[in-house]
């Protein structure tokens, strides 16, 4: 059993940069599934940890230059992330726990793109 993250243009939040990098995120969370061993897993999960920590300070740099209303409480989105991530990574993975991670890291970056980010996006078309 497996997720698939697979990018489509809903997810778009009309900029290149954002867009390249939720893209990566994408590709770094399919690298991640059962079968390629607990040490790889680890690998590739602190790779999306760091991947995700690096997206996280260009999208709040861009949300400071814009004066974005909702900063802070998007900022304590993305370290509640980032704190979940590194807890995560420390752990033991079965198949079990990496579906779990899986569908916890899924539901986690399309909702967020979707509800979170794209409303960044609509301040920045409104007021850019």
């Amino acid at each position: 059993m497996s997720i698939k993250f697979e990018w489509n243009d809903l997810f778009s939040v009309d900029n290149g940069e954002l867009d390249s990098q939720h893209k990566g995120m994408f590709d770094l969370a399919n690298s991640i599934e059962n079968g390629l061993g607990e040490e790889q897993i680890k690998k590739n999960i602190i790779d999306l940890y760091k991947y995700t920590r690096e997206h996280f300070v260009t999208e709040e740099q861009m949300m400071r230059k814009t004066k974005y209303p909702k900063f802070d409480e998007h900022q304590r989105l993305h370290k509640e992330l980032i704190v979940k991530l590194d807890k995560i990574s420390t752990k033991s993975f079965t198949e079990e726990s990496v579906f779990s991670f899986m569908t916890f890291i899924y539901d986690w970056l399309t909702h967020h793109i979707l509800d979170k980010d794209k409303d960044f996006a609509r301040f920045v078309q409104d007021h850019g």
